[in-house]
């Protein structure tokens, strides 16, 4: 009976113990456990994931799983293949570690450059190959420095300069550099075109109203068509505008208006080889007038043929695309009036004509099968060539 009281009684005593360390010594028994933050208890390997744990005051403590394996990092242990020809290969995973280690036959490994790329304001470095025994070159070009890409800069304008934005290129955090107001860029433009025509001033860039009274047109002048006037003649000129060697058809107009841009920086005259009747020079070399008739005989001509010669330096004079939509009527100028304009390009270079340069412009004036006019506004030379060269064109009009 003493036994079984005493077996008894060491059952109490240790369910006793249990309870209390179940409920962390709360003796009613209703601990609720309190962990703490989760925190790494092993790193993730290239085969296991990340292990974490966290402990409550009372001792007891939980893991979990988290993520995923990193995988292996091979690298190149040891090769016997080259940049340039195939071999054996020894790959080792470079994680700290980790001795995972595993061996294939791989084609050439191809070259590994150093290249330092385009920035801003430099220019790329291709460096070498940076594998162990290769000092290869890269054969890539050198890329020219790219500039900066500046965003958000708001332009000058006449009356306000402009508000720096930054550059957009990755690394490169450059500020546009300040450009103060622009100012009023005050034109003559003319405005009626009825003889003797009015020019009024106003701003091109942002009309602006004029600060002077009209005044007659003179040469350096804006004309109607947004070229520049280059020759005025009071008493008028023949401007012949038939279509064929034997219509000399023509109507008086006062001025000639050269185009403030080339068409072409390289044309053919078109009709090596063949005689265009009516495109020679009618009563001398220096006759004003005739520009319009020969562009039109050129292109009809030239339309005529089979199959048609396309792009000719008439024909991009006549096709010039003008900014509101409306036909002004360029033409190729004549012989002679390449020189006028030649002998009138400072007026013209100083409205923004461009006519400066050691280059060949062509004149509509025909000098036989092979050869045309042409000249130079740099040298002031003139001279005839051959028609399949590829010359400068620059369009006129007359009104």
């Amino acid at each position: 009976m003493k036994s079984t009281i005493k077996i008894f009684g060491v059952i109490v005593f240790v369910f006793a113990m249990a309870f209390t360390m179940s409920t962390c010594g709360d003796p009613d028994g209703t601990h609720t456990h309190n962990y703490g933050s989760w925190i790494t208890k092993t790193a993730a390997s290239c085969t296991a994931k990340e292990v974490q744990e966290r402990t409550c005051s009372c001792g007891d403590e939980q893991t979990q799983e988290v993520g995923e394996p990193l995988g292996h990092d091979w690298k190149i242990k040891t090769a016997t293949a080259t940049c340039t020809t195939a071999g054996d290969v020894t790959f080792a995973c470079d994680r700290e570690g980790c001795y995972e280690e595993y061996g294939d036959v791989v084609d050439q490994l191809g070259h590994a450059f150093s290249t330092i790329p385009a920035t801003c304001t430099s220019a790329s470095i291709p460096g070498t190959c940076t594998r162990d025994g290769c000092n290869e070159l890269n054969p890539e070009e050198v890329v020219l420095a790219l500039g900066h890409s500046f965003i958000e800069t708001i332009p000058s304008t006449c009356t306000n300069s402009n508000i720096p934005g930054i550059c957009a290129r990755a690394g490169c955090d450059e500020i546009d550099a300040a450009v103060p107001a622009l100012g009023h860029d005050f034109k003559w433009l003319v405005t009626n075109t009825t003889y003797p025509a009015t020019s009024t001033q106003s701003c091109s860039r942002c009309d602006a109203p004029a600060i002077d009274t009209p005044r007659v047109t003179q040469i350096g002048d804006t004309g109607p068509a947004g070229g520049i006037i280059f020759y005025v003649k009071p008493e008028g000129f023949a401007l012949y505008t038939g279509s064929s060697s034997s219509d000399f058809s023509n109507e008086i107009r006062y001025y000639l208006e050269v185009a403030s841009a080339n068409e072409s920086i390289g044309a053919e005259w078109g009709a090596y080889g063949l005689n265009i009747p009516g495109t020679s020079t009618q009563f001398n070399l220096y006759e004003i007038g005739f520009g319009r008739r020969n562009t039109q005989i050129i292109i009809n001509y030239l339309n005529n043929m089979l199959p048609p010669e396309t792009g000719s330096a008439a024909q991009l004079c006549a096709d010039k695309d003008d900014l509101d939509g409306t036909d002004w009527d360029w033409f190729l100028p004549s012989f002679g009036e390449l020189y006028i304009l030649n002998e009138n390009k400072d007026e013209v270079n100083n409205a923004g004509g461009d006519l400066t340069g050691d280059y060949w412009y062509w004149s509509s004036t025909q000098f036989g099968p092979t050869m045309s006019y042409c000249l130079n506004f740099g040298t002031d030379e003139f001279l005839y060539t051959y028609k399949d060269y590829l010359l400068r064109v620059r369009p006129i009009r007359a009104f």
